[in-house]
C-alpha cells in the first residue's frame, strides 16, 4: 500500500513540474519585444500602432467615446470607454503577441502581433 502512495506521488510530481515548465516556455518565448497593436472598429481596421513608440492617447470617430492608451512599458490598454459594464477596461494592459481585448458594445478591438507573426488572417475559411 506504501509503495503505491510513491508512485501516485511521483507521478503527481512529475505532471505537475512538466505544466510549470511549459507555461514557461510558452512565457518565454511570447516575449515583448516590437510588437504592433492593431485596432478594429468590428473588421475595419482603424490603426496599427507600434508598441514601442511609447506613451500615446487614440480615439477614433467610429467609437469616439472609447479612450486606448500606450505607456512606455510597452503596454497597450482601454483607458475609458461609456460601456456599461466596463469589462473592456478591466482586462488590463496588453503587452504581448496574441493578446486581444474588446470592447464589443462599441466595437472596438485590440489585438497584438509581433514582428515575427507573419499570419495575416485568423481563419481561412473556404
Amino acid at each position: 500500500m506504501k509503495m503505491c502512495c510513491l508512485r501516485d506521488l511521483i507521478v503527481i510530481t512529475v505532471l505537475i513540474s512538466t505544466c510549470f515548465a511549459v507555461i514557461f516556455i510558452l512565457n518565454a518565448t511570447n516575449t515583448r519585444g516590437d510588437n504592433t497593436a492593431f485596432v478594429y472598429y468590428y473588421n475595419q481596421l482603424l490603426a496599427e500602432i507600434d508598441l514601442s513608440l511609447g506613451e500615446g492617447i487614440f480615439s477614433f470617430s467610429e467609437a469616439e467615446n472609447v479612450v486606448i492608451r500606450t505607456d512606455s512599458g510597452g503596454n497597450i490598454y482601454f483607458y475609458y470607454s461609456d460601456c456599461p459594464d466596463k469589462v473592456c477596461m478591466r482586462t488590463g494592459k496588453l503587452n504581448r503577441a496574441g493578446q486581444s481585448a474588446a470592447c464589443l458594445p462599441n466595437g472596438i478591438i485590440i489585438r497584438i502581433r509581433g514582428t515575427s507573426d507573419s499570419r495575416e488572417h485568423d481563419v481561412i475559411v473556404q
